[in-house]
């Protein structure tokens, strides 16, 4: 590459790095990141996590999927009416749902509900190695579903 190139190069970065800065105080503040995400992504079910769901993920991914909640839950022994339709249940299959893609959580929500609904004896998350909260997890997935099935209509 020739100066005049290279001279061309760094000048165009310049323009660009002091051009970012001096347009901030004149971009309209309804044209967000989250505006963006929104109409690009709404209608496919997908949604930006909120701030308290974003400080939990670092948490929710520790899972080792050891299997130590599933022998430790008395729910794995009462399927719900629709079993016929899910997976096996165990807990441990509740960090696999959080970490899907969003759409399919809408898929996940049932068998999720039917984890808040277990009797709230939290051996699961006793049985833990790593503290994950299992139930309060299951409350994100099914949350999340929610809010992925109203947006996406």
């Amino acid at each position: 590459m020739g100066f005049g190139k290279t001279a061309l190069s760094i000048a165009n970065l310049g323009v660009r790095f002091w051009a970012h800065f001096l347009k901030k105080p004149f971009v309209n503040p309804e044209e967000t990141g989250r505006r963006r995400f929104d109409e690009n992504f709404r209608a496919d079910g997908l949604l930006p996590y909120t701030a308290e769901h974003a400080a939990r993920l670092p948490l929710y991914e520790t899972c080792l999927n050891c299997g130590l909640c599933d022998a430790a839950c008395a729910s794995v022994a009462r399927p719900p009416p629709t079993a016929h339709r899910l997976p096996p249940l165990q807990p441990s299959l509740i960090p696999v749902m959080a970490s899907r893609a969003q759409p399919l959580f809408r898929a996940s929500a049932e068998l999720a509900a039917f984890y808040l609904a277990c009797g709230e004896c939290k051996k699961c998350e006793e049985a833990c190695p790593n503290g994950i909260p299992i139930r309060e997890m299951a409350k994100m997935v099914v949350d999340r579903a929610l809010l992925s099935r109203a947006s996406a209509g």
